[in-house]
């Protein structure tokens, strides 16, 4: 009987790991249908396409706020500060020609050269331009596309960034849905694919 069993085991070192894979299978019981339980739940996935029935552009107004240079209330006062410096128009006869002879006086002034005039060391710049305001102004923008689209019969609504044109690829998606009475599971429809 001892030689027998020598003759099945071969060796002692091979005796000892049939047994110990022997040992590890029966410690992890799979039943034969444990396979189809995990599967049950795995989500099959297929692209297909759908008919777009109508397509409408969604918009939506925002209100955003720019700077812009007011140059209202500078304008005016510089205009006020020019007709202070005009010199008055004369009304009396012969005025005219005091004019032209002003006329002249000044362009030859003009032509002189001008006496030379000493520049303070620290010469600050006064800034140019108007003033910056805040305008609160209404954008519109568009958001997208609210698609209606019908796939098996059922139609659908989904808000995309672009027109899809006349038809719409579309991933199906199938999974059991909570047992019924009868066992039976459905179908969904999954999100528009791009």
């Amino acid at each position: 009987m001892h030689s027998s069993s020598r003759v099945a085991c071969g060796t002692a070192a091979s005796c000892l790991i049939l047994l110990y894979s022997a040992t590890a299978v029966a410690q992890t019981p799979r039943p034969a249908s444990a396979g189809a339980v995990e599967d049950a739940y795995v989500e099959h996935v297929t692209y297909t396409y759908a008919q777009v029935l109508r397509v409408v552009p969604v918009f939506s107004e925002i209100q955003v706020t720019e700077l812009r240079e007011d140059c209202t209330a500078l304008n005016a006062s510089s205009a006020n500060a020019a007709a202070e410096r005009e010199p008055p128009v004369t009304t009396v006869p012969g005025g005219r020609m005091g004019a032209v002879g002003t006329l002249l006086q000044t362009g030859f002034a003009a032509a002189a050269p001008a006496p030379r005039q000493a520049l303070p060391e620290e010469h600050t710049a006064e800034p140019e331009g108007c003033p910056l305001v805040d305008d609160v102004v209404t954008v519109t923008r568009q958001e997208g596309f609210d698609v209606e689209y019908r796939y098996r019969g059922e139609v659908f609504v989904s808000r995309l960034d672009h027109d899809p044109g006349d038809r719409l690829r579309i991933r199906v998606a199938v999974v059991p849905a909570a047992e019924t009475a009868t066992g039976a599971g459905s179908w969904q429809v999954a999100s528009p694919s791009r």
